[in-house]
């Protein structure tokens, strides 16, 4: 039986029917319901990011490339531990980097989905909507 766990709920897959996608014309105020697959895909890609550091990094990087250096410096971090978000994000297809000498450059790959997240969060969490967002 697969169970993937997401935080504290259990969600055993074999439970639903398989691949059971939303009925046709049936969606919510904001249009057609996702399947099954795209919500995975978007679970991990959301856990991936989930994490204050990382969602700096993105932050930052939607303005244009940083070496691993600037980055420490911005999220001030230290530059092993930059190293580590940096990895887990290019692992998952995130961003790219570029070697340029003795330094390493990173990037956003995935521009649109990462300015939908970051933009999501800077309005439900931005100060001019402080406590508007969703309670962690």
């Amino acid at each position: 039986m697969d169970i993937l766990t997401y935080d504290d709920m259990s969600y055993n897959e074999k439970e639903r029917s398989p691949r059971e996608e939303p009925e046709a014309g049936r969606g919510s105020s904001a249009g057609a319901l996702l399947g099954w697959d795209a919500l995975e895909s978007a679970t991990k890609c959301l856990k991936s990011v989930a994490h204050p550091v990382r969602l700096r990094i993105l932050e930052l990087l939607l303005d244009g490339e940083h070496s691993v250096g600037e980055l420490a410096e911005l999220c001030e971090v230290d530059q092993p531990t930059i190293s580590g978000h940096l990895g887990q994000l290019r692992d998952k297809g995130i961003l790219t980097q570029d070697r340029q000498g003795r330094n390493v450059y990173y990037r956003v790959v995935a521009a649109t989905a990462i300015e939908g997240i970051v933009n999501c969060m800077r309005k439900n969490f931005g100060p001019s909507h402080a406590g508007t967002g969703c309670r962690g």
